[in-house]
């Protein structure tokens, strides 16, 4: 990625954008082009189905462009996109985790969730499936940290929150579920 091409798409469409109050929009064009690789990038390393990565992506340039004005450093533009698209795809998955609670379905997260794993390794699907059996053995209490933490994305305190524990107990579920999970996968039994 060239950052100082970037850069200077980036000052044009803000100097066509100050002098006209329009968008330039083979500037524009030409930005999305240097930096489409980004949202494609993070949407894959977070786990997000081909078929939503589109509309998340979109989101992730119109929450950008609406905030154009913001961006102090032009050469930071891939910066400011990525923790955008980082953004929206956390968000994805604390929907997709809260349509889970309210259908009841435990294999639902766990499901959505392989999508993380390169879909065309044969490795992957027993990895998968190991994964989906290793998560029905631990208790729930430690599943449902597990899951909110690594699948939607949470961080402790945010879990502590929504399942009115205190953070101790999050944390202290989180390491313990995690030794289970290990020894589960590594065969040995809890």
């Amino acid at each position: 990625m060239d950052y100082d091409q970037i850069a200077d798409v980036v000052s044009g469409i803000k100097f066509h954008y100050v002098k006209t109050r329009e968008w330039d929009q083979k500037l524009c064009d030409k930005l999305l082009k240097l930096t489409q690789i980004v949202p494609l990038m993070v949407c894959r390393k977070r786990g997000i189905r081909d078929d939503d990565q589109p509309d998340l992506i979109q989101k992730a340039y119109q929450e950008v462009f609406r905030n154009f004005h913001s961006i102090k450093d032009d050469r930071a533009f891939p910066r400011y996109l990525f923790i955008t698209i980082d953004h929206l795809c956390q968000r994805y998955w604390r929907k997709k985790y809260v349509s889970v609670e309210l259908t009841g379905s435990d294999d639902f997260v766990i499901s959505e969730a392989t999508y993380r794993l390169d879909k065309d390794k044969q490795s992957d699907l027993f990895i998968r499936e190991d994964l989906r059996d290793a998560m029905k053995q631990i208790p729930r209490n430690y599943r449902d940290v597990i899951e909110l933490y690594f699948f939607a994305g949470m961080t402790a305190k945010e879990i502590s929150k929504r399942l009115k524990t205190n953070m101790n107990t999050i944390t202290s579920r989180l390491r313990r579920g995690r030794i289970m999970l290990r020894e589960i996968l590594e065969g040995n039994s809890i």
